[in-house]
């Protein structure tokens, strides 16, 4: 498996207590609770070629129901090594 799309909202069978620190800690890596979180392998991610990450974040968006009117799309820009190449 390559990577995983789900609810940002925790999920599964949790207590009241469990809930609050899965929602706590969601909100300190985000700011907030997103929609749903997309997480992918590390390692394919670095070897992906630009249209590969958007062709997955495409798909894993579209799994996960994210209503979106943008596709992303590569850029021309290679000088970076984080997959912000992937533009809305």
């Amino acid at each position: 498996m390559i990577g995983t799309a789900e609810p940002g909202t925790p999920q599964g069978a949790m207590g009241k207590w469990g809930r609050a620190k899965a929602t706590l800690q969601v909100t300190q890596w985000f700011g907030t609770v997103p929609h749903f979180i997309i997480t992918i392998d590390a390692e394919w991610w670095l070897q992906a070629s630009d249209a590969e990450a958007c062709a997955l974040g495409n798909f894993a968006r579209r799994r996960a129901s994210a209503p979106s009117p943008f596709l992303l799309t590569p850029t021309q820009d290679h000088s970076s090594t984080s997959r912000s190449l992937c533009q809305f």
